[in-house]
């Protein structure tokens, strides 16, 4: 009987080693849902709102981005799997979209597919205008799919 031997990983496999490859796969899944095709979304200064695990991610991306976090800026809702429907400026699903059908956006609705760090670069990016969101909802249902006019 033949045992296979275990290798550890390359060190290019430790953790935080596709950085870049997280922040591509974020921007490239990133969908408009609703809004003008393309930003900025936002202004100088942002409040996020949420669950305080994304809100500090998106907030050391902003940061690092030259955006304000201060209250008062255009206020981006964080919105995750469990929790219902948001109203303000910008509405961000983060893992699930379904929220954005029944959630109130002024200026625009996006979902991204993930919290860390690196979506939330991808995001702000988008949110300034520096890129569009070039994602497509992986999902179909009602209430949803005709707000988005681009």
């Amino acid at each position: 009987m033949m045992h296979e031997q275990h290798q550890e990983p390359p060190v290019e496999a430790a953790i935080g080693a596709h950085d870049a490859l997280s922040r591509r796969v974020s921007a490239r899944a990133l969908t408009l849902v609703a809004g003008a095709c393309r930003g900025p979304y936002v202004g100088r200064e942002v409040t996020p709102v949420g669950d305080s695990v994304p809100v500090a991610a998106f907030t050391q991306a902003a940061r690092g981005a030259g955006l304000v976090v201060a209250p008062g800026g255009t206020t981006v809702a964080l919105v995750g799997y469990g929790y219902g429907p948001a109203d303000a400026d910008v509405v961000v699903s983060l893992d699930t979209p379904y929220v954005l059908a029944g959630s109130q956006a002024s200026v625009a609705k996006l979902a991204l597919y993930g919290a860390d760090v690196d979506a939330m670069r991808a995001l702000v990016a988008v949110l300034t205008g520096r890129t569009a969101a070039r994602g497509q909802l992986p999902v179909s249902f009602q209430g949803l799919d005709e707000e988005r006019g681009c």
